[in-house]
């Protein structure tokens, strides 16, 4: 496969958007299949903060996450806790947020489905081995920014999605914040970059059998 066609325009289109597809799928895995959270909410002692079961903390966290899909309607009302009016309005945002992202994945995914079927149609898989370029070199970038001080990523990244400073959530007004803790983002992230791993990889798999394949004719 020559370098010509790798870096075509719509060969890196479809590379550059196929890879940004798949980082939404991964969040959206961790988002609305809570299976982490599940295993693990014992191990991060929420009780002790706000004197519920892990069974009432998972449901409490759940509605959260449901609210968060497009296919969910109306207030947000988490069972057990009393939402002050800036951390609902945060919670609101970050459903605007999801919404976008819920908007490029529908929209990707056909768009995605006419470029691979051109890729396809010319013979051409160079596509899926610089999807996984792309995607190494987004993941490094994002984590090199997060090793250099992960704090100040934080703050400017929220400052960035955000138009208000309602993301700083009292824990005093609003127990809420307690069954997020950190270590859950730790693992939410890691489940995300391991999806993304295995997707790749089966990404690479794909293109090595295509382009042998089409050597061998």
């Amino acid at each position: 496969m020559s370098y010509f066609n790798l870096f075509k325009r719509r060969t890196v289109l479809t590379s550059l958007l196929l890879s940004l597809w798949v980082i939404v799928l991964a969040i959206f895995i961790v988002t609305y299949i809570p299976f982490i959270y599940q295993m693990n909410v014992s191990s991060y002692g929420i009780n002790t903060h706000v004197g519920l079961t892990n069974q009432q903390i998972v449901k409490a966290y759940t509605t959260i996450c449901n609210y968060l899909s497009i296919f969910t309607f109306g207030d947000l009302k988490v069972p057990y806790f009393h939402l002050t009016k800036h951390t609902l309005i945060h919670f609101r945002d970050c459903k605007h947020l999801f919404a976008f992202f819920w908007f490029f994945f529908v929209a990707g995914a056909f768009t995605l489905l006419y470029l691979i079927y051109k890729q396809y149609k010319d013979r051409d898989f160079s596509f899926l081995k610089l999807t996984v370029v792309i995607t190494i070199l987004i993941i490094v970038f994002f984590g090199i920014v997060a090793a250099l001080d992960f704090d100040d990523a934080f703050v400017i990244m929220h400052k960035l999605l955000f138009r208000n400073n309602y993301w700083l959530i009292d824990c005093a007004k609003d127990p809420v914040i307690w069954i997020f803790p950190e270590q859950l983002f730790d693992q939410l992230l890691i489940t995300i970059l391991v999806i993304i791993g295995v997707v790749n990889a089966l990404f690479l798999g794909v293109y090595h059998f295509y382009n042998q394949k089409i050597l061998n004719h």
